[in-house]
C-alpha cells in the first residue's frame, strides 16, 4: 500500500513539472494557480493515505518507522512543522506538536484508525513578505478504535497551509490546525494542570516576582495568579469560670493550626510566567530519581527538547508520554514498575537505556533503536531476545539475573565491547565466538564449562566466571589483551592457574579470594580509608565486601594530596568515573587496564603524559587543566571522546589541530581565557553578527566560545557598522567567509587563515587586494561591487576556480593569464576592453562580460576559440 501512495503522489508531481518550470517567482497566471490547486489536492490525498497507512495494524512497524523518520519530508516543509492535535476529541485546550510527534501519536493512540479528508476550498494567499501559499479548508472524519478499545467517529474542520517554492517548483505542508497556534495558552494549560509534585520539581528553587516560590503558584491566567498561602486557624476554649476550680501546677495549652489555601492575585500581565515556563519546557535534562511523589511522566510529552531523563526508583509505570520525544538520548528507569518499552519504538536518538530491576519481559522494540550504545536489562523478566542485527552501535549490554536461555541473537553484535549475562540459564555459549570486539565479559553463576568459544576474542580484557564449573583456562592463553580472569568459587585450582600463567604470565587469575585479600592487606592505609569510604565497607572487611569494592564505578579523590600512586585502581574492573584533581599523582600508567573508564579528571596534578590512556576506547571526557601536558595525540584513537578540557596546559594550537584531524567531532577547550578576552573586547556590531552564526548564551559559555572559534563558515550581511575584519583572525578553521554590505576596506587580518577556500566581500568599499597574494589556497573569490581595481595580487592564486569582479574598477585581466584552474569568470559592469589574457584559460566553463568596454567582435572571437564555454554578453 505504501508503494501505491508514493507512486500516486509522484505521478502528480511529474505531470505538472513542465508547467511549474515556466512560472515566475512571484506572480502566477490563473492557469498556473489551477494547476497548483490540483497538486495541493493530490498532496492532501497523499497525506490521507499516509495517515491511514500508519493507522492500519496490518502494516509492519518497520514500514511505519520509515514514514515517521524519513518519508514524511516528501510533503512536509521540515521536522518543525506544527500540527494541532485532533486525535483526542475531549481535549479542551489546543496542543500543537511537531509533525513526527503527531505521526507517532497516530500509531500509539489507536488499534486501528481511518482518516477521510473532504476538501471544501483551496485558496492562494500571500504572506506579509510576499510569499505565496495555499490554504486548504477541509472536513476531517476520523473513525477508529483506541488502544483502550473505545470506538471513535468524529468530524472536525481542519486547515492546511501549503507553502509554494517557485524556484524549486515544490509545494510543502507548513502547518495543519483547527485553531491558530497560541503558545501562551498552551503554556498556561501545561502549568495549570501539573500535579503539585511536578510543580515542586520544576519550581521549588525558583523565585518569581521578587520572593514568590514558583511551586506555590497553583495556576495563572493573563491577568491573575492563584497562589498557595498559609492561613492560621486559631483554636479557642470557652469555659465557665464559676464551675472550674483552679488546679495547682497545671498548664492549659491552646495550639493554632496552619492550612494552605488558594489566594487569587490580580496582575497587570503574567508574561514573565509565560517566558519562565517556556524556558523550563526547553530543558534538556530531567532528573526525578527517587521521587516517590511523581506518579506519571505526562508533563514531559510537551518537552520535545529533552535529551536525558532519569526517573530511577520512582513509581513511574508508563513510558507512553515519551513516545514523541525524538531528541531523547539517555533514559534511566531502574527500579520502576515499567512493563514495556514499546512507547520508545520511534525514538531513534536513544543512546542509553537503563531498565534494570523493572518488570519488562519483552524487548522486540529494541530492533528499532539503531543508535543504542548502552543497554541495561539486568534483573528483568526477559526470557528471550529479538533479532538485534540492527543494533550495530551497541557497546554495552547487561542481562544479569534474567530467565534468558538463548543468546543466538547476540552473534550479530559485532561491535559489542561489554557484555554481562551473569546468573542466567544460558546453555549454549558458541554465539559469543563472533563477538570479537568484546573487552569485558561477565559469565558469573552460569552453566558454562567450556571456554573454547572465547578463544578468538582478541580484544577481551576482563573475564568473570565466578561460581561456574569451569576447570580449564588454556583456550584463553593466546588472547593478547586479557588482563584479568575472575574465577572465584569455580573448579579452577592452583595447578590450573599456574599452568595458565606459565603460558601467559601477564594475566591475573583470581581463582579464590585469598589473592584479593592479599591485595587488600598490601594497600597503603590511605587507600584502605578511601575504599572504605567510597564503597561503604564496614570492618571487618569480608570477602563479599571486597568483591563489592571491585564493582565500584565512581571514585572522587579530588584534593587528596596523600594519593601519590594509582596502582590500586587496576583491580576496579568497572570503574567509569575517576577524579584525581589536586592529588599528588604523577603517572597514569595504572589506568592503562581500566578499559571501562568514561570520565577522567586529572587537573591540577603533575601529570605530564597521556600515553597510558591511548587504549581506553570508552573514554568520553577528560579534564587536564593546569597540568604540564603538552601532547594530546595519545587520545587520537579514542573514538568516543567528545570533550577535552585543556586550559592552562602546555598544549599548543598545532597539537590541538592535529588531534582534531582524528577526532573531528570532539570539542577541545584550550584557550578559554583568550577567547573570553577576545569576546569581551568585541564591539557590539561584531557580537551581534557572530551571535547569528550559532546559538550563544549571554555571556557565552567556554564551550560555546570554542565552538564559535571552530566554525567552518561565517556569513555576515547588512552590517555597515562593521569596518574591520580584525575579530576574524582567530577563526583558524574557517573555510568559507562571506561579507556583504559592510564598510570593510581592508582584509589583511584574514590573510593568515590558511584553510580559507571561499572568500566573498561584496557591496563594500574594499579596494586593497594586496593581502590576497598570500592566500594561495583560495578556490572561490567574489569581489562584486567593491572599489577593487588591481588584480595583480591574484596572479599567484593557481587554485582559484571561480572569480567574480563585476561592478568593480577592474580594467586589465593580465594577472589572470596563468590561472589555469579558473572555471568561472564574471567581469560584467567593469572597464575591461580585452579578453586577450584569458584566451589561454582552457578550463573556463562560464564567462559573463556584459556591460563592459568589450566589442562584440572580440567576444565572438573568444567564443570561436572556446566553444565549450558559456558566454553571457549583450
Amino acid at each position: 500500500m505504501l508503494y501505491k501512495i508514493n507512486l500516486f503522489f509522484w505521478i502528480g508531481l511529474f505531470s505538472f513539472g513542465s508547467l511549474a518550470a515556466q512560472q515566475s517567482a512571484v506572480k502566477l497566471s490563473p492557469k498556473e494557480i489551477d494547476a497548483y490547486k490540483t497538486q495541493c489536492h493530490q498532496m492532501i490525498d497523499y497525506l490521507q493515505g499516509t495517515l491511514n497507512f500508519l493507522g492500519d495494524p496490518a502494516n509492519s512497524p518497520a514500514e511505519k518507522e520509515i514514514i515517521i523518520n524519513n518519508s514524511y519530508l516528501k510533503i512536509f516543509e521540515n521536522d518543525k512543522v506544527q500540527i494541532e492535535g485532533d486525535l483526542d476529541a475531549h481535549r479542551m485546550v489546543p496542543i500543537h506538536k511537531d509533525v513526527q510527534a503527531y505521526l507517532k501519536d497516530v500509531v500509539f493512540f489507536f488499534k486501528k484508525v481511518t482518516f477521510t479528508f473532504n476538501i471544501s476550498s483551496i485558496v492562494p494567499l500571500l504572506t506579509q513578505n510576499g510569499q505565496i501559499y495555499f490554504k486548504v479548508t477541509m472536513n476531517r472524519n476520523l473513525k477508529g478504535i483506541t488502544v483502550e478499545g473505545d470506538t471513535v467517529n468524529n468530524n472536525q474542520l481542519r486547515y492546511v497551509e501549503i507553502n509554494l517554492n517557485p524556484e524549486k517548483n515544490s509545494l510543502k505542508i507548513a502547518s495543519i490546525y483547527t485553531n491558530k497556534p497560541n503558545d501562551d495558552i498552551e503554556i498556561q494549560y501545561w502549568w495549570n494542570h501539573l500535579s503539585q509534585a511536578w510543580k515542586n520539581y520544576f519550581g521549588r528553587s525558583i523565585r518569581v516576582y521578587d520572593s514568590l516560590p514558583l511551586n506555590k503558584i497553583i495556576s495563572f491566567s493573563d491577568s491573575s495568579l492563584v497562589v498557595e498561602t498559609e492561613k492560621i486557624i486559631r483554636d479557642s476554649l470557652q469555659q465557665d469560670s464559676t464551675q472550674l476550680s483552679p488546679i495547682e501546677d497545671s498548664l492549659l495549652v491552646i495550639q493554632d493550626s496552619v492550612m494552605l489555601v488558594p489566594d487569587t492575585l490580580a496582575m497587570k500581565n503574567t508574561s514573565l510566567m509565560v517566558q519562565l515556563i517556556h524556558q523550563l519546557r526547553k530543558a534538556r535534562v530531567v532528573d526525578i530519581s527517587g521521587n516517590l511523589d511523581i506518579e506519571n511522566l505526562a508533563p514531559l510529552s510537551e518537552m520535545d527538547n529533552l535529551r536525558s531523563l532519569n526517573c530511577a526508583h520512582t513509581l513511574i509505570d508508563d513510558l507512553t508520554p515519551l513516545r514523541s520525544l525524538s531528541r531523547l538520548q539517555t533514559l534511566d528507569i531502574t527500579g520502576c514498575p515499567v512493563e514495556t518499552l514499546d512507547p520508545l519504538r520511534y525514538i531513534s536518538a536513544l543512546r542509553e537505556i537503563d531498565a534494570a530491576f523493572t518488570s519488562i519481559n519483552k524487548v522486540k522494540v529494541l530492533g528499532n533503536l539503531r543508535n543504542i550504545e548502552i543497554l541495561n536489562l539486568a534483573h528483568t523478566r526477559i526470557d528471550s531476545l529479538p533479532n538485534l542485527k540492527s543494533l550495530q552501535n551497541l557497546r554495552t549490554l547487561e542481562l544479569d539475573d534474567t530467565p534468558l536461555q538463548n543468546i543466538d541473537s547476540l552473534a550479530s553484535l559485532s561491535r559489542l565491547t561489554n557484555l554481562s549475562i551473569a546468573k542466567t540459564a544460558v546453555k549454549d555459549f558458541t554465539p559469543l565466538a563472533r563477538l570479537t570486539a568484546l573487552q569485558s565479559l561477565n559469565l558469573d553463576s552460569t552453566l558454562i564449562t567450556d571456554l573454547h568459544p572465547l578463544g578468538k576474542l582478541d580484544s577481551l580484557t576482563v573475564l568473570q566466571i565466578n561460581g561456574t564449573r569451569v576447570s580449564y583456562l588454556l583456550p584463553l592463553a593466546q588472547l593478547p589483551a586479557l588482563k584479568f580472569i575472575y574465577c572465584d568459587n569455580s573448579r579452577v585450582s592452583n595447578k590450573i592457574s599456574a599452568a595458565f600463567n606459565k603460558i601467559n604470565p601477564r594475566v591475573q587469575v583470581i581463582y579464590n579470594s585469598k589473592k584479593l585479600e592479599k591485595w587488600w592487606k598490601a594497600l597503603p592505609e590511605v587507600w584502605k580509608n578511601i575504599f572504605v569510604s567510597h564503597a561503604n565497607l564496614s570492618k571487618p572487611i569480608t570477602k563479599e565486601q571486597l568483591h563489592k569494592l571491585l564493582l565500584l564505578k565512581k571514585l572522587n579523590l579530588r584534593g587528596n594530596t596523600e594519593v601519590r600512586s594509582l596502582k590500586p585502581l587496576a583491580m576496579l574492573i568497572q570503574l567509569k568515573e575517576l577524579n584525581i584533581s589536586g592529588t599528588s599523582v604523577r603517572n597514569l600508567e595504572p589506568l592503562a587496564s581500566v578499559m571501562t573508564l568514561r570520565r577522567l579528571d586529572v587537573s591540577h596534578t603533575r601529570i605530564q603524559s597521556l600515553l597510558p590512556l591511548q587504549r581506553l576506547k570508552n573514554l568520553r571526557t577528560i579534564n587536564i587543566k593546569h597540568t604540564a601536558i603538552r601532547d594530546l595525540l595519545p587520545l587520537a584513537h579514542i573514538g568516543n571522546l567528545t570533550l577535552v578540557l585543556a586550559d592552562s596546559t602546555r598544549v599548543k594550537q598545532k597539537n590541538v589541530f592535529d588531534l582534531e584531524k582524528y577526532l573531528p567531532k570532539s570539542l577541545i577547550l584550550f584557550q578559554t581565557s583568550q577567547l573570553r578576552l577576545w569576546w569581551n573586547n568585541l564591539e557590539e556590531p561584531w557580537q551581534a553578527a557572530l551571535s547569528r552564526q550559532m546559538e550563544l548564551d549571554d555571556p557565552p559559555t567556554a564551550g560555546q566560545l570554542q565552538q564559535l572559534a571552530n566554525l567552518r563558515k561565517i556569513s555576515i550581511g547588512n552590517h555597515l557598522d562593521i569596518e574591520s575584519v580584525e575579530p576574524l583572525a582567530i577563526f583558524a578553521h574557517l573555510i568559507t567567509l562571506k561579507l556583504d554590505n559592510t564598510s570593510i576596506t581592508d582584509i589583511t587580518p584574514v590573510a593568515g587563515l590558511k584553510k580559507l577556500k571561499e572568500l566573498s566581500v561584496t557591496n563594500s568599499p574594499l579596494w586593497n587586494t594586496g593581502p590576497l597574494a598570500g592566500m594561495k589556497q583560495l578556490e572561490r573569490l567574489n569581489l562584486e561591487n567593491t572599489s577593487v581595481e588591481d588584480l595583480y595580487p591574484l596572479q599567484g592564486l593557481h587554485r582559484l576556480q571561480k572569480l567574480n569582479v563585476s561592478g568593480t574598477k577592474v580594467r586589465n585581466l593580465k594577472p589572470l593569464a596563468g590561472l589555469s584552474n579558473l572555471r568561472e569568470l564574471v567581469i560584467n559592469n567593469t572597464r575591461v576592453n580585452s579578453l586577450k589574457y584569458v584566451m589561454p584559460l582552457s578550463r573556463l566553463t562560464l564567462l559573463r562580460c556584459d556591460h563592459t568596454l568589450l566589442r562584440e567582435r572580440k567576444v565572438q572571437n573568444f567564443k570561436e576559440k572556446h566553444p565549450k564555454t558559456k558566454v553571457i554578453f549583450y
